[in-house]
């Protein structure tokens, strides 16, 4: 699953220091998702990403990110 999911979701974006700075102010607003998720959350706002492939809800109180749930994704992303 880990190597499909690389293939579709291609290129993986590395963590930067920008992207770990930018989660103390994601922290405040979305002090219930996990720090996992907000670094993916970090992540979408430094590359520009609007949608997120994931069966967390908690993404969906994000403003700017749209949350599609993997079962969903193959008709949705085509």
């Amino acid at each position: 699953m880990a190597e499909a999911a690389l293939d579709i979701f291609d290129p993986v974006l590395p963590i930067s220091d920008r992207i770990m700075r930018r989660m103390t102010d994601l922290v405040m607003a979305h002090g219930s998702l996990s720090a996992r998720n907000l670094v993916h959350v970090a992540t979408c706002a430094e590359a520009g990403i609007e949608i997120i492939v994931s069966p967390d809800r908690g993404f969906d109180d994000v403003d700017g990110l749209a949350r599609i749930d993997p079962i969903d994704a193959n008709g949705a992303l085509l």
